[in-house]
């Protein structure tokens, strides 16, 4: 709708409209969905959500694709020793983030010491992708209001950290640990259910107390011939 002040000699005006026609060609942030994934340099190509409005020659306006954005940086929490990657798929959601100058020299060369190669600002070209923000229907059901968790979408699987110290690892599948060597360190370790050793057991200190350790003839109920070390011996029951 026309507003009253379009049609008169209103200076106000007219610096209102100049600087709406400035602000919409200034880009800030803008959902966008990822149409493909370059995970060796670090970029996806990211279609933006939000459509464009466009006028045509007759002055009617219509809502258009926006360009796709390309070579677009990924944002992965971390630092240069240590970082959270995620397995970034095309159809996912991300939150384009524009620079306000030109970032092609830096992510090039990195570092303070870049000049913009084009003076311009706010632009398209220079966005970084932030996995990911969630709409209505992607949203993960059953968030944990108390404690940090990593976690898969239903949430029955996922690493949790409490704010009381705990740390809980809840499973549907497999839990798997390689590395040389696993150290535990702990006054008690509590387990449940059948526990399998392929490979040598060690025990350098403490007791090991055991109500049976079933064999072929119970240790539990065996007797040694006069006393002397041999074979168990089957006792009655």
């Amino acid at each position: 709708m026309s507003r009253r002040e379009e049609y008169l000699d209103d200076q106000e005006e007219g610096l209102r409209q100049a600087m709406e026609g400035l602000l919409a060609g200034t880009w800030t942030a803008l959902p966008g969905i990822v149409t493909a994934v370059q995970l060796d340099a670090g970029t996806c190509t990211v279609q933006p959500g939000v459509k464009g409005m466009v006028e045509d020659e007759s002055g009617a306006v219509k809502a258009t694709d926006m360009p796709v954005l390309i070579h677009v940086p990924i944002v992965w929490p971390g630092t240069s020793l240590l970082a959270l990657t995620l397995p970034l798929k095309p159809g996912d959601a991300v939150l384009v983030v524009f620079a306000c100058r030109a970032i092609d020299s830096w992510w090039q060369s990195g570092g303070t010491d870049n000049v913009p190669v084009e003076p311009r600002m706010h632009d398209l070209s220079d966005g970084f992708a932030f996995p990911s923000p969630m709409t209505q229907p992607q949203k993960f059901p059953n968030v944990s209001a108390e404690n940090i968790q990593l976690r898969d979408k239903a949430g029955t699987t996922f690493l949790e950290v409490t704010p009381d110290g705990k740390v809980n690892v809840v499973a549907t599948g497999e839990v798997n640990v390689t590395a040389p060597t696993v150290n535990i360190e702990a006054d008690a370790i509590n387990m449940t259910g059948a526990v399998t050793i392929d490979g040598p057991l060690t025990q350098t200190g403490g007791e090991a107390t055991l109500t049976d350790l079933p064999v072929k003839i119970s240790l539990h109920k065996h007797t040694e011939p006069d006393g002397e070390t041999g074979p168990p011996i089957a006792a009655g029951p």
